[in-house]
């Protein structure tokens, strides 16, 4: 969403639809537990899933993947964690971006909340500018890989009622 702010400059207030499905993730930890998993403390102090392939071993920082089925022996699942947000008039635009972009923008912001309120804070300006979603959307991917982003990184953005 997004509110006017006394200097002229769009405030921003943001409401959260998804929560990171990361090793380190408690519910996500318990889940790949009862699916027979195993989570561990990984190379850097980062939480990893422990799966066996016949590629061979691999210590994966997500607990959910699209694809990926060879992963399923280590409890990682391809079922989508589905949340369902209600839209109403203060609502005036929607982010939907892939770890890609989260992660690297995380980092740039010192955690998600911060980094949530800068990506805000970006797509309100830019289409106060006149910026299209499109633009908008491959601004942000190109973001993430001038920070350094290695990931894949995919976004869109939907622009929602007048956004005035």
């Amino acid at each position: 969403g997004e509110e006017a702010g006394g200097d002229g400059e769009p405030s921003t207030f943001v409401a959260f639809a998804t929560r990171d499905h990361a090793a380190s993730d408690p519910a996500e930890v318990q889940r790949v537990d009862a699916a027979g998993g195993r989570v561990r403390c990984g190379s850097g102090g980062e939480m990893r899933v422990a799966v066996n392939t016949p590629a061979g071993k691999w210590q994966v920082a997500v607990a959910r993947a699209l694809g990926g089925s060879e992963w399923r022996g280590g409890g990682i699942s391809d079922a989508a964690d589905v949340t369902t947000l209600r839209l109403d008039e203060s609502h005036t635009f929607l982010v939907l971006a892939s770890d890609g972009v989260w992660g690297v923008l995380d980092q740039l912001a010192e955690g998600s909340a911060a980094r949530s309120r800068g990506v805000a804070w970006r797509v309100a300006a830019a289409r106060a500018a006149g910026k299209s979603a499109g633009d908008i959307a491959d601004g942000l991917v190109r973001c993430a890989a001038r920070e350094g982003g290695t990931d894949n990184a995919s976004c869109i953005v939907l622009l929602l009622g007048s956004g005035t």
